[in-house]
């Protein structure tokens, strides 16, 4: 198991459990997602995917991939913020969230998956590296 997706079954999880009633299994959006990619919205802005594969790729390959790379993303995260910058971003005070907390589930999800240390504060770079593109 990568990394990136440790990071998004631990998001899952945290986000879920994925049966009902909870939004993310209704909306087919295991990372409770609210972007302007998405095909469709429930009325709190939540993304609806048509199937669960396509709202866990937005996860992973969309939200977090991008942050996990070069900085080019509308929040400067990249592989050396750490996992607690990103979970203030992904999970800020300001939607009622504890980032702190959920960063904290995070770090032990991915030790566990991933069996090396992790922490609140470790780089991203520490728990995925994109794959080089070849030329």
């Amino acid at each position: 198991m990568t990394g990136l997706d440790a990071m998004a079954l631990a998001i899952a999880w945290r986000e879920g459990p994925l049966r009902p009633p909870n939004r993310s299994f209704r909306n087919l959006n295991p990372g409770n997602l609210r972007s302007p990619h998405a095909p469709a919205h429930d009325v709190g802005g939540y993304d609806i995917y048509t199937d669960f594969v396509e709202g866990y790729k937005a996860l992973r390959d969309i939200e977090l991939a991008g942050k996990f790379t070069d900085g080019k993303n509308a929040h400067n995260l990249g592989q050396s913020s750490t996992l607690l910058e990103l979970m203030k971003i992904y999970a800020p005070w300001e939607d009622a969230n504890n980032p702190v907390s959920y960063a904290a589930f995070i770090a032990e999800w991915l030790g566990l998956a991933l069996g090396r240390p992790i922490s609140v504060q470790s780089k991203l770079s520490e728990i995925w590296t994109p794959p080089a593109v070849s030329p």
